[in-house]
């Protein structure tokens, strides 16, 4: 019903997620991303600690499976905390966004490899948001622009989406450094979604383009 509100009317599935694959690697496109992950797939995501004291947030973690950071605490990093639960075969498996932020779909930023540490399996799952009736650069569901508020009525001015969910097979990987890991499913990625891999992640590109 959340995803239907903002105008997704359909949503097409395509793979499924296996039952040892302890990472989901997804690319980041929107506000509403973790939204579809959270209700398309038995699945936790990462949250920092300072908002579980908030009621809608205490709400929502009795339904989905949060997990809080609190990176001032030794050993509670976000590293520490994915490479728990990636170990874990008793908890479900972990949603992480590795280029850090959000873009219109043009490209993939590079991956932050905190996700890649472990061995054990991942899958990546690519999303693509359709806009029906709506030229490109008009408007778009990425979230790109400052204003929250803008945001929100951009997506609004949008008739309807149809959204495409592509699940692609696990990656098992040995021997290999998590930056390789990071590069390698970052191009499987890209080749299913048809766009270009670039290799600076978010902190790198965006720094560039601030000192230019």
């Amino acid at each position: 019903l959340l995803l239907f509100s903002i105008g997704i009317i359909h949503i097409k599935r395509k793979g499924e997620i296996k039952s040892t694959t302890r990472t989901i690697i997804i690319n980041h496109l929107t506000l509403f991303d973790i939204m579809v992950a959270v209700t398309m797939f038995d699945s936790s995501y990462l949250a920092m600690a300072s908002l579980k004291h908030i009621g809608f947030m205490k709400e929502a973690n009795d339904i989905f499976n949060m997990v809080f950071v609190d990176r001032s605490k030794p050993g509670q990093g976000t590293t520490e905390t994915i490479r728990k639960i990636q170990g874990d075969p008793s908890t479900v498996p972990i949603v992480i966004f590795p280029e850090g932020k959000v873009t219109n779909g043009d490209i993939l930023l590079g991956f932050r490899t905190g996700g890649f540490i472990s061995d054990t399996p991942l899958q990546a799952i690519t999303l693509r948001y359709n806009h029906w009736f709506c030229p490109k650069g008009l408007s778009t569901i990425a979230w790109v622009h400052p204003s929250d508020l803008f945001y929100i009525w951009q997506v609004y001015t949008i008739p309807f989406m149809t959204l495409e969910i592509n699940i692609l097979p696990q990656v098992c990987f040995e021997d290999k450094t998590p930056e390789d890991k990071a590069r390698e499913v970052e191009l499987m990625m890209a080749n299913s979604l048809g766009c270009l891999a670039v290799k600076q992640t978010n902190k790198e590109y965006f720094k560039e383009h601030i000192s230019s």
